[in-house]
């Protein structure tokens, strides 16, 4: 062994240390001598270079037939972390050793090393090794796991109790305990120690009255003499200052199931001390639960119902108490005699049966075709980031290349599935775009743009609205509304006049499209200076990125009203589409404030989503449905005149949840059939209200037309805002926007024989396509606001908003 200064040689084990020799050939070099060497020289042997501290070692082995391990004075192994090593050394490197449990004789997996021994993780057990070579085996001396076991006679506990704490080793004929307690300033603790046998020792500690400054960790440090090995164990308490009890539960408070099923009603209840549970239906103590106690403060509790029946519906409560404590949980669980379908499509295509025009038929998707001139090149889209998403869905902001004449970048939203999709919601997404190409255009409706449907995942194409939805829209604008609402105090007929101006909301608003954050830049598309007509063909392209100041005043409440309720007139006058969801979570506010109904469908969450309430294996939105589609399963254009009266309660309360005063559990069903109402809103006029209350008639049959509504509601608006609507309306159903220049002609009904509607059915709107050749690729149809102190007779004067 060389060095740079002076070597020495050593044996690594401090035990049965074998004769050795050293030579010194220089200062910096020795040369190490082994004579009549037996297989007690076998061992690791250490050079070092004491100057540096460095190292070498080389391991000898001298085999044996008699002998194969090594003897050792200790027979002691401490474990660190998990693992301990065994240290049967061999003789002999080529001997095979394995590892057993002496009294279960059960092989214990690990690792083995001939020169240091066998390593794995241990327990508080005697241990031996076998090594077999050539067919033969010898086992190796006992060696004992030095491990401690601490436990204690609670770990929760309230002040004033009494803990007892044990340390325990076993295997060990003699070891020393040393304890780590909290608060170490209090009052002194002895410990006592016992001799449970010749190879156990334990050590235990007893605090009486104990109090909060005792709760913490508990560390017992054994050490074993002879070789000076040390283990430890620890134990958390926890000291209360009184008992608690807390209850959860995985299951909706609503719980519903399906005639003859079996039901578990499971409670999961932390408490100390232990408490006494209770079940109770509707008041009255029930049998049949179950609670089992899992450790010293968790309980589990459960109410199984076999073979449900309709009587058995109700509110199921669990009364948990203790001396300390008390806590309730209720569960309100629904029977049905009959599954109802899955609620995530929500648009339905219907065809008239009658002449009053008050009875469909449902068109199953299935039976309607899809048109190839809805499909786009996947390459032509460049997708983005996500803007909302489902379970099974999601929607996405995409950059689409290739609409219009210019050819050039359209922003729009992409729905698609996501990879835990199946069958059914592959089929609902096809459905939906055969739905939305049936529909066809329309200034109020999120329009379809185009789609792919072969060669990859399922792609539907539609126009993006950057302002988000209409509820985060009121959100959003809503402290400055009230406070212009306060300086103003005027509002008259359902409608602020014209009189009324902007509110600043500068850099404090943001943009949205679902969960947009304020950290992302406001987005806007400038105008043209407009004149008196406007026409679709004005609207000119610019960057994403332009900045916006954002304003609005009261009018644009209803103006919203207005153009909700213009798309669904069309589509009762077409009498083939029924929406199932109109909400204001539903309507998408896009540039000049014109706000488009959407179907978010399979890219909602409506799991997570507190205004879907699980209905069996539906999630149904119970406070925007009329009484007839909640207890009968009925759908129509007059159920939907319903929920647009719940969306302008939402509207003029700027945004708040219907029924708030309502919990969602029988007292709502109960309320609904006595005829319950919601009070009007604190910004809607006498007029409004009137039609909310027209739209809530519990007789579907007596509900207004959305016909009706059109011209009630645009009898409230000032002229010059119909007229400008109704010109970029037709504007816009005549220009290249992809969503109007792909329509076709209707497609014929897959049910034949079926009735008009009415004597004078009212024709869908046709477009022109020999007119608007210019390019007009951004797509976005504003309906400009007014600028203070500019107006008409019929008006607001249209003015230029400035582009930088």
């Amino acid at each position: 062994c060389s060095g740079w200064s002076n070597v020495t040689w050593r044996f690594k084990r401090e035990e049965n240390v074998p004769e050795f020799h050293t030579e010194k050939r220089s200062p910096s070099s020795s040369v190490l001598s082994l004579e009549q060497v037996t297989w007690r020289h076998t061992g690791v042997y250490v050079c070092s270079e004491n100057s540096t501290n460095e190292t070498r070692e080389v391991a000898v082995f001298v085999p044996d037939p008699e002998v194969w391990f090594l003897e050792n004075d200790h027979f002691m192994v401490t474990k660190t972390r998990v693992e301990g090593t065994i240290p049967c050394l061999v003789t002999n490197p080529l001997i095979n050793v394995t590892l057993y449990e002496k009294d279960s004789e059960i092989k214990v997996e690990g690792s083995y090393n001939p020169s240091t021994g066998y390593t794995a993780a241990l327990e508080d057990r005697t241990y031996k090794c076998k090594g077999e070579l050539n067919g033969e085996e010898k086992e190796s001396p006992l060696f004992y796991a030095l491990d401690p076991y601490i436990n204690a006679s609670k770990t929760v506990l309230k002040q004033g109790e009494t803990l007892n704490i044990n340390c325990t080793v076993h295997g060990a004929e003699l070891v020393f305990f040393l304890w780590d307690i909290p608060n170490k300033d209090a009052e002194d603790i002895e410990p006592f120690t016992d001799i449970l046998s010749s190879r156990s020792m334990r050590s235990y500690l007893s605090i009486t009255d104990v109090s909060l400054a005792r709760s913490g960790q508990y560390v017992c440090n054994v050490y074993e003499g002879v070789q000076n090995q040390k283990a430890s164990a620890s134990i958390n308490i926890t000291v209360l200052e009184k008992g608690f009890v807390a209850l959860s539960s995985h299951l909706d408070r609503n719980v519903s199931a399906q005639l003859g099923e079996n039901v578990e009603l499971t409670v999961e209840i932390q408490a100390y001390p232990k408490p006494t549970v209770h079940w109770t239906k509707d008041g009255t103590a029930i049998r049949g639960h179950n609670t089992r106690q899992e450790n010293e403060t968790r309980f589990v509790s459960t109410l199984t119902l076999v073979r449900i029946r309709l009587e058995q519906m109700g509110l199921y409560t669990v009364s948990v108490q203790n001396e300390d404590d008390f806590k309730d949980l209720t569960f309100d669980l629904e029977v049905k005699g009959e599954t109802k379908p899955r609620y995530e499509i929500r648009w339905k295509v219907i065809e008239s049966v009658s002449l009053d025009g008050h009875e469909y038929i449902y068109v199953d998707p299935i039976h309607l075709p899809y048109d190839l001139a809805w499909e786009m090149p996947r390459d032509s889209l460049v997708l983005g980031r996500t803007l909302g998403s489902g379970a099974f869905g999601r929607v996405v902001e995409a950059t689409a290349y290739g609409f219009g004449r210019s050819q050039s970048a359209t922003k729009v939203a992409v729905k698609m599935l996501k990879s835990t999709a199946r069958r059914s919601e592959t089929q609902a997404l096809m459905s939906e775009l055969k739905i939305m190409s049936h529909l066809g255009p329309h200034l109020n409706i999120v329009n379809l743009l185009g789609a792919c449907t072969k060669h990859g995942p399922l792609y539907l194409v539609t126009e993006y609205c950057r302002y988000g939805d209409l509820v985060d829209y009121l959100h959003r604008n809503k402290h400055s509304f009230l406070q212009h609402y306060a300086d103003k105090n005027h509002i008259a007929n359902g409608y602020v006049s014209v009189l009324c101006r902007y509110v600043s909301f500068g850099s404090e608003c943001d943009g949205g499209y679902m969960d947009m954050t304020k950290d992302e830049q406001t987005e806007y598309v400038p105008m043209q200076e407009l004149s008196d007509s406007i026409e679709y063909a004005d609207i000119q392209p610019s960057p994403y990125e332009s900045p916006y100041q954002q304003d609005i005043y009261q009018e644009q409440v209803c103006h919203a009203c207005f153009n909700i309720n213009s798309h669904h007139h069309l589509l009762t006058e077409m009498g083939n589409c029924v929406h199932r969801d109109l909400a204001a979570r539903n309507v998408l506010i896009c540039e000049g404030k014109l706000a488009k109904i959407c179907d978010f469908g399979l890219a909602r969450d409506i799991m997570h989503d507190n205004n879907y309430i699980s209905k069996g294996s539906t999630f149904l939105p119970l406070k925007w449905m009329a009484p007839e589609s909640i207890f009968h399963n009925l759908y129509t254009t007059l159920s939907d005149v319903w929920s647009y009266g719940i969306l302008l309660w939402e509207i003029f309360t700027l945004g708040g949840t219907p029924y708030p005063d309502l919990p969602m559990n029988e007292l709502f069903y109960s309320a609904l059939k006595r005829g319950y109402r919601m009070a009007k809103p604190s910004y809607a006029s006498d007029d409004i209200y009137e039609v909310m209350r027209k739209c809530w008639d519990e007789k579907f049959e007596k509900r207004p037309e959305f016909s009706f509504l059109v011209h009630t509601l645009g009898d409230m608006l000032s002229d010059g805002y119909k007229k400008r609507y109704s010109q970029v309306s037709d504007s816009f159903l005549k220009s290249d926007h992809p969503a109007v220049a792909r329509v076709k002609p209707r497609v014929p009904s897959p049910f034949p024989g079926t009735l008009d509607p009415s004597p004078n059915p009212t024709p869908r709107p046709q477009v022109n396509r020999d007119i608007a050749d210019a390019p007009h690729n951004e797509y976005i149809i504003p309906i400009p606001d007014p600028k203070p102190g500019e107006e008409t007779q019929d008006g607001p004067v249209l003015t230029e908003i400035p582009s930088r």
